[in-house]
């Protein structure tokens, strides 16, 4: 098989837009004033700010994952507020399914 397109996850950040809750991160829009985004290599965020994000900004990773064989896999979340884990059997984002929240 062969994907083509970008490799990584790409990171989306408003740094000063507040949604109502952490459900609501999915619909904010990248037309916005304060979007910013990148690609990120690997599957994890950045250790540093890379927007001049202060300690209340909202962000979003993407991106499409395809398994080498099929097997059983783990996804892991790590966030030190609110995050919630979505994925998709396919390539369409209306088929999400919410998998994990931390609180």
């Amino acid at each position: 098989m062969n994907i083509s397109g970008s490799r990584g996850l790409l990171r989306e950040v408003w740094t000063s837009t507040r949604p109502s809750s952490v459900s609501a991160v999915g619909g904010l829009k990248s037309t916005a004033s304060d979007y910013h985004s990148e690609v990120l290599p690997e599957a994890s965020s950045p250790t540093q700010a890379s927007f001049a994000e202060s300690t209340s900004f909202s962000d979003r990773l993407r991106g499409f994952f395809v398994p080498p064989s099929d097997n059983n896999y783990i996804f892991y979340i790590q966030a030190d507020d609110q995050a919630e884990l979505y994925l998709s059997m396919n390539e369409s984002a209306a088929f999400k399914v919410r998998y994990t929240l931390v609180d």
